[in-house]
């Protein structure tokens, strides 16, 4: 099984008192924190855990040579920090575009700002759309709730794989994607000043943005392409089961 986000209020129960995981030979995870957290919170034995990194298609995902505007792009929705955000670009002359919407969970939960900056804009892009709109911008930030699980992964996937400067903030679920000040920069949690800063040095220096991109391109091609994704999922899939104990769950009698 692959497990996004299994650590919330409507899943523990079918592993800390069904024990759904004796069902299951492997659990595989693209996070750390969050492969950590599956055994302490859910009791799920490190022997059925298998640390994946998340995989990227590198073909569609790539540079296009389109020449970069004075914009920042903040693509996805998913627990995204967007009261940091505004705070953060509203005051920098360049436009800001937040797609405010997920291809994957368009319902996730996410920070809104009590009003938007006038420079920021924000309508719905399908994939090709995306594409474009990632190739004109000059620098991609993901700025993200505090999480332990890899919200933010794709975006953050993508923008490297577009060869692009990305920021984004530094939760427990993307430790680790972004090596700081080689393929990417980070950001602490809700800080907007911070935000500010690193953006806007970016936006005034190509050359950084250019050398940021270039790194954050190879590190896709190297360690999230699909190519290196599928190998590692074979590899799990050619590991015998971890043996389990059955240990039926005891009803609770009142």
């Amino acid at each position: 099984m692959i497990g996004h986000q299994l650590l919330t209020r409507s899943k523990e129960p079918f592993f800390k008192l069904l024990r759904a995981h004796h069902h299951i030979d492997r659990v595989i995870l693209h996070s750390r924190r969050h492969l950590e957290a599956a055994h302490e919170r859910l009791g799920i034995p490190r022997s059925q855990l298998a640390l994946v990194p998340y995989g990227i298609d590198t073909d569609f995902w790539q540079p296009r040579g389109a020449n970069e505007e004075n914009l920042v792009l903040a693509p996805g929705r998913d627990h995204r920090d967007f009261a940091t955000l505004a705070r953060a670009c509203g005051g920098l002359s360049c436009a800001v575009f937040a797609t405010l919407a997920s291809l994957h969970s368009g319902h996730a939960r996410a920070l809104m700002p009590d009003a938007w900056p006038h420079n920021f804009h924000s309508e719905y892009l399908d994939f090709a759309a995306l594409r474009s709109t990632y190739s004109r911008a000059s620098v991609v930030v993901v700025p993200m709730m505090q999480v332990d699980f890899p919200a933010g992964v794709t975006s953050v996937l993508e923008g490297m794989a577009m060869g692009k400067a990305v920021v984004a903030t530094a939760t427990a679920g993307l430790e680790g994607l972004i090596k700081d000040g080689e393929t990417g920069l980070t950001v602490p949690a809700g800080d907007a000043d911070r935000m500010r800063e690193v953006v806007g040095r970016l936006l005034e220096r190509p050359a950084e943005r250019a050398r940021l991109g270039a790194n954050a391109r190879q590190a896709a091609l190297e360690n999230f392409g699909l190519e290196a994704y599928c190998s590692r999922l074979a590899e799990q899939l050619a590991r015998p089961p971890a043996p389990v104990a059955w240990e039926p769950a005891q009803p609770t009698i009142q």
